[in-house]
């Protein structure tokens, strides 16, 4: 996979794959970590790409890490095409933009940016049960004053579908990359969710 160029991932990859192949390393490593967050190995071998996105869970650990990634998806059916922002594609839990006999047939990333990105996410219990709050992150720094050129930050688990914490960003943009900004902007993604259930501790 060429970072540089824009990436075009098949809906059916397995999540297996995305953790484990080595192209889901350096720029890429954000998908491979969101991809280990999902299940065990046996889940991740039957469970796809695409299918993770599609079934809309609120929980789901693709989507931010995606979202983060700015993630656009080609959507197909007989006679039509058309692309449409992943953040755009969650309407509610459970639901999308997908048409009937409309399918996701490509998940397109435009040429990752300069960089770094992480997933971090707090499972309910133990490491394979559902996601209580997932978190992808992509920050580019100016690497000589350690200030914050451009943040993407994107949350699962905290509202009725994945979505970007852009208020944290904001705040993030001409900042130092330091302990107490970082805390700073957790707090503000923080006063973004809107979580259907135990709010106060997925806070």
């Amino acid at each position: 996979i060429e970072v540089d160029s824009e990436i075009r991932i098949g809906p059916l990859t397995p999540l297996s794959r995305i953790a484990t192949h080595p192209s889901f390393s350096g720029r890429l490593a954000i998908l491979c970590e969101a991809a280990l967050a999902v299940g065990d190995v046996q889940i991740r071998n039957v469970a796809t790409l695409g299918g993770n996105i599609a079934n809309a869970s609120p929980s789901a650990d693709m989507p931010p890490a995606l979202l983060a990634l700015g993630a656009r998806l080609r959507l197909r059916k007989k006679g039509r095409e058309r692309v449409v922002g992943l953040e755009e594609f969650f309407l509610r839990p459970f639901c999308t933009q997908l048409e009937p006999e409309e399918i996701i047939a490509e998940i397109l990333l435009s040429p990752i940016p300069e960089g770094s990105g992480a997933y971090a996410w707090m499972p309910k219990r133990t490491a394979v049960d559902e996601t209580l709050v997932g978190v992808g992150a992509w920050l580019t720094p100016d690497p000589e004053k350690r200030i914050c050129l451009s943040a993407s930050l994107a949350l699962s688990s905290v509202a009725p579908a994945p979505f970007r914490a852009r208020d944290a960003e904001t705040f993030l943009l001409g900042k130092e990359l330091n302990s107490e900004n970082f805390r700073r902007a957790g707090e503000i993604a923080a006063e973004e969710a809107s979580p259907r259930s135990r709010a106060d501790y997925r806070r």
